[in-house]
């Protein structure tokens, strides 16, 4: 009788086992991988010209995301990072962007961040891609530069 009992018992030993080993040999391959981090499928080069912490941590995010990622806080500096002529995005509030789109540079896309709906309304009239601060997240800032980059792609 106590065979019967000692051979299960075994067989599940040794089963529970193979599966904690498994299981602690894929969390360890896992450690350190963030899955939340999105991956930029088309890397580009992106200014972002603002002053704000929101800047710096969109900064922060597409840097980690792949794109190389330029800040501008003022107009000398801003100026200085788009005659260099590497920009394939630049990433600003609406009444900026107004100001920077010259034909200077045309080879460059532009997204505008607006403050309201009805902003939005208005920058789409001569905008592709419109992004709303309030309620935009990494995921949409990275799909509009992702498609920009499509688009220049193929068109060039």
């Amino acid at each position: 009788m106590k065979l019967t009992t000692l051979l299960p018992a075994l067989l599940i030993a040794t089963c529970a086992s193979d599966a904690v080993a498994c299981s602690d040999a894929l969390y360890r391959v896992g450690t350190g991988i963030s899955y939340r981090e999105y991956a930029a499928p088309l890397p580009g080069n992106v200014l972002i010209y603002g002053a704000t912490e929101s800047a710096r941590d969109l900064a922060a995010a597409l840097a980690r995301s792949g794109h190389k990622v330029s800040v501008a806080v003022d107009p000398l500096t801003l100026d200085a990072e788009l005659e260099k002529g590497d920009i394939d995005v630049v990433i600003a509030s609406y009444h900026d962007i107004q100001a920077l789109d010259d034909d200077r540079y045309t080879a460059i896309a532009y997204l505008p961040v607006v403050q309201s709906l009805d902003e939005q309304a208005i920058a789409e009239q001569s905008y592709e891609f419109v992004l709303v601060a309030d309620r935009d997240e990494i995921k949409h800032y990275l799909k509009a530069i992702h498609r920009v980059l499509r688009n220049r792609s193929v068109q060039g």
